[in-house]
């Protein structure tokens, strides 16, 4: 692959970011319909809904979802609580570890902030025929796999500056 190539590819990533990711202090609140929620209860509201139905999502995997460290990851699940969206209850068999759960009102959230995204991609992909979408999540899904895979040099552990609520 040409360095041309991978220039373009890393110009186009670091406008995607752009795109999803909002610096802390200019985060917008999302409206819930009732009122205003954190970005952080959305990912933690999200992160509960992708779980297994079979394991209980911890606050563990609240942070592995994020991206974010376990302490910043227990302050999303704090402020997720204070807002309705979901409980928190220190597990019996190991007191050191959370479950975290969607509350009805999580749920909701859960499903409006989907509708939201989903919108915002159908609007993206205005134009596009159905086999070029097709194409393109197949790609995305691919390249997204392989950014992630420890073999291929993504870090196992990120580290992240624990002083960041994003």
């Amino acid at each position: 692959m040409a360095s041309a190539e991978l220039l373009a590819l890393d110009a186009a990533m670091m406008r995607l970011r752009r795109v999803w990711a909002v610096p802390p202090a200019r985060s917008p609140k999302v409206p819930d319909g009732m009122g205003h929620v954190d970005l952080s209860t959305v990912l933690v509201v999200e992160a509960c809904a992708r779980g297994s139905e079979e394991a209980t999502t911890t606050v563990a995997d609240v942070a592995t979802f994020a991206g974010v460290a376990p302490s910043t990851a227990s302050r999303f699940v704090t402020r997720a609580v204070e807002a309705g969206m979901v409980t928190r209850e220190q597990q019996a068999t190991d007191g050191r570890r959370a479950a975290v759960g969607l509350t009805d009102a999580g749920r909701a959230l859960h499903g409006r902030g989907l509708a939201v995204r989903l919108e915002r991609l159908r609007s993206t992909l205005e134009g596009w025929t159905d086999a070029e979408v097709l194409v393109f999540v197949d790609l995305l899904g691919r390249f997204a796999e392989a950014a992630v895979d420890p073999a291929r040099g993504a870090p196992l552990v990120p580290s992240y500056d624990d002083g960041d609520d994003a």
